[in-house]
Formats: C-alpha cells, sequence, structure tokens
C-alpha cells in the first residue's frame, strides 16, 4: 500500500508532533510518545494484492480494493475522496485550516517514481517578508553564486530566525544578490541566539526578500519555503 504516517491532534494532522515522533531515538522515549502521541497510517493507493501488480489499474479501480482490503481501526484510515465540487471542497479544506488538497484523475494509472499532470497538489501558501541575514556557499552549478538564502523577520523589537531557502530563483536572481551580499560580509551573526547554521556566511541585514511558504514550524521556520522576489 501507499499511504502517510501522521499524529492527529484535536482531529487534525499536526506536522510538528510527528516530527517530535521522529526525532526520538531511545527506545524508552519512543515508546513513552507512542502512547502520548499516537500515530495513524493514512492509506491512500494499493500498488500490490497477493502478488498482482495493481498500478496498471485506473484510480477508482484501485479505490474499490482498497475498501475490500482494509480493515479501519485507530491507527489505520483509509483516505476518502469526493467527486466534483473541487473548488467548493477545496475552499472548504481552507477554510478549516487544513494544508489543502490532492486532486487525481479518477482513470490515473500509479506512476512509481514519477511526476506527472494526473495527480496535482493544491495547497494555499503562506507570504512572509523576511530579512536576509546570510547565505551559504553555492555547489555545482551554484559554485559561482550561493546555495542558500539564510533568513529572520524582525517582530515585536526582537529577531526570529526563519531558516533557508534555496528554491524559486533565476538565473539573474542568483547573480544579482550574490554581488548585493558579498560587500556585506560580517564575521558573525548579526543578531544573537541564532541557531548553528552549516557553512554560512554572514551578512548585514539590509536587505528584504519575499518568501512563500507552506506552514511554520514549532522552532518558528518556514517548511518549504520558495523565494519570490528581492524587496526594494
Amino acid at each position: 500500500m501507499d499511504g502517510e504516517l501522521v499524529v492527529f491532534r484535536s482531529g487534525r494532522p499536526h506536522f510538528p508532533s510527528l516530527q517530535q515522533r521522529e526525532h526520538v531515538s531511545d527506545p524508552f522515549k519512543a515508546e513513552l510518545l507512542a502512547k502520548e502521541l499516537p500515530a495513524t497510517y493514512m492509506v491512500f493507493d494499493i500498488l500490490l494484492l497477493d502478488g498482482q501488480d495493481c498500478t496498471h489499474r485506473l484510480l477508482l479501480e484501485r479505490k474499490e480494493i482498497l475498501q475490500r482490503v482494509v480493515t479501519e481501526s485507530d491507527s489505520v484510515l483509509q483516505s476518502r475522496f469526493v467527486e466534483e465540487r473541487g473548488r467548493a471542497f477545496y475552499e472548504g479544506v481552507v477554510r478549516e485550516g487544513f494544508e489543502g488538497m490532492m486532486a487525481k484523475r479518477k482513470d490515473s494509472p500509479y506512476l512509481i517514481g514519477k511526476r506527472s499532470r494526473h495527480w496535482l497538489k493544491v495547497k494555499p501558501r503562506g507570504v512572509a517578508t523576511c530579512h536576509i541575514v546570510g547565505y551559504t556557499e553555492g555547489e555545482g552549478e551554484r559554485r559561482s553564486s550561493f546555495g542558500a538564502l539564510v533568513l529572520a523577520t524582525r517582530e515585536g523589537g526582537r529577531w526570529i530566525f526563519r531558516g533557508k531557502v534555496g528554491t524559486g530563483f533565476k538565473g539573474e536572481d542568483l547573480k544579482r544578490l550574490k554581488a548585493l551580499l558579498s560587500p556585506l560580509r560580517i564575521e558573525s551573526p548579526p543578531f544573537e541566539d541564532i541557531p548553528p547554521v552549516k557553512g554560512v556566511r554572514w551578512v548585514k541585514p539590509l536587505y528584504r526578500c519575499e518568501v512563500l511558504f507552506q506552514e511554520e514550524t514549532r522552532e518558528g521556520r518556514f517548511r518549504a519555503p520558495v523565494f519570490r522576489r528581492l524587496l526594494s
């Protein structure tokens, strides 16, 4: 089967709680967290049944098979679906504060390890204005520019570290940002209590950028950030 582990809080998937479970290696602590933050396996699809390949079957056929073979419990649930009224469903999902939805063609096969237009992830994104406080050295095609920007926001008179953004840049963005940031390099972080970042080159926080992100982690960092534009 294909699915995803989630940890629910108040009936909603709670990603920070899942991270808390994943980052524990001590068996005793893991056992305690399993009781405090029980995980649920959400079943999306079926790939193999009794040795028979199901990936070539239509999506609705695979969903019918799941309904026959999966017994739901507190730890195993099937991912439900709706047909038609996709826009209204999406608006309801967002209104309730969920991450988004998957839109899938009913006649789609299961393409292992491939992206396609058959399945689309539809989700809203947050927007934030961030100060650029550093950058990491680039590798490969980015050797002459940088790998990622290190970000922070200024809120309530204090700095909040937001992590790094390494995607969304165009070729001209990379060259322009490297030229702007290089003269601003400083030896130490521009504010206190910033966690260590490997291979970072700190800069004076004179430039700001706009970033799209999926959500904030428990530590205040942006999950899946994407660079949008440099602000004047």
